[in-house]
């Protein structure tokens, strides 16, 4: 894919490089050998310096291009954070003839749409949960040896609640 002054908008080709290193963009720069070796593709003389990252086990499994690059920087979580906590796609329209003498009621025609993807649908549609929670901190009770807090219901024997295994574990021990 060619920009308008004739550079690929991925900055192809790349610079041969001996080993890979870490790039200032916190992308790597990889290891790239300059053969000497040219390909002629669709009428183009092609090099390594055109060679796109890829995973031989990876193109082997899922049989489909995939184009797999490390970022080993802090900025790679607002990636999978922006999709995980965007919400839902949604798109504003009205509908209209084209009767430029009919007088238009702004506020009916006003509709309010949700695009939802077919992979969303089906997710839904199986109640399968869409985000899931867990406590990062748990609350500890601190207790002193054998002095923990017991819950039982009224109406319980005490000796079964005595000679119960359960009633020693607690989340601290």
């Amino acid at each position: 894919m060619y920009e308008k002054n004739g550079l690929c908008k991925f900055n192809y080709p790349k610079k041969f490089a001996k080993q890979t290193s870490k790039g200032s963009d916190s992308y790597p720069v990889y290891k790239r050998r300059n053969t000497g070796e040219v390909m002629k593709v669709r009428e183009q003389h092609l090099d390594n310096s055109r060679v796109v990252p890829y995973n031989p086990f990876l193109l082997g499994k899922f049989n489909c291009h995939m184009n797999v690059e490390v970022c080993s920087d802090i900025k790679v979580v607002k990636y999978p954070y922006k999709y995980i906590y965007k919400g839902h796609d949604k798109i504003a329209f009205y509908v209209h003839d084209n009767d430029t003498n009919k007088e238009i009621d702004e506020i009916k025609e006003y509709q309010s749409a949700r695009w939802v993807s077919p992979p969303e649908a089906a997710w839904r549609l199986f109640s399968f949960s869409i985000s899931e929670m867990y406590p990062s901190v748990y609350h500890l009770q601190l207790h002193l040896k054998g002095k923990q807090l017991v819950s039982f219901k009224g109406n319980t024997d005490i000796n079964s609640i005595i000679n119960n295994p359960m009633i020693k574990k607690t989340i601290l021990t």
